[in-house]
């Protein structure tokens, strides 16, 4: 089955606690794999898998050219290292995003 978590964060103080939230819900429910979209969510996962001693398959979809400028380029850096796969919406977007190498596929639109 597929366990959909989601949160309605209305503030942005609290999206930093987000990391200990999600680590917790994970521990819970010991997932295979975590898919996210969008580079905030990339990052929130990337820290709630920190450290864990079972790590499952950390997939990413990238929806636009923008998502590199939206966090600092170290964060880029680190978010590639660490992501399994990501997941391009069209060549464009896997073209524009110079993190992905090997580990970068494109699934079109449509």
């Amino acid at each position: 089955s597929i366990n959909v978590i989601t949160l309605d964060l209305r503030r942005n103080l609290l999206k930093w606690s987000v990391p200990i939230w999600l680590r917790a819900k994970l521990d819970g429910i010991r997932p295979d794999v975590v898919h996210s979209h969008l580079e905030q969510s990339d990052l929130f996962v990337a820290l709630a898998l920190l450290g864990r001693s079972s790590i499952p398959v950390h997939v990413r979809t990238l929806h636009n050219v923008y998502a590199s400028s939206r966090i600092p380029l170290p964060a880029h850096k680190w978010l590639a290292e660490r992501i399994d796969c990501s997941v391009a919406c069209g060549g464009v977007v896997q073209d524009a995003y110079p993190y992905g190498g090997s580990r970068i596929c494109r699934i079109d639109n449509g």
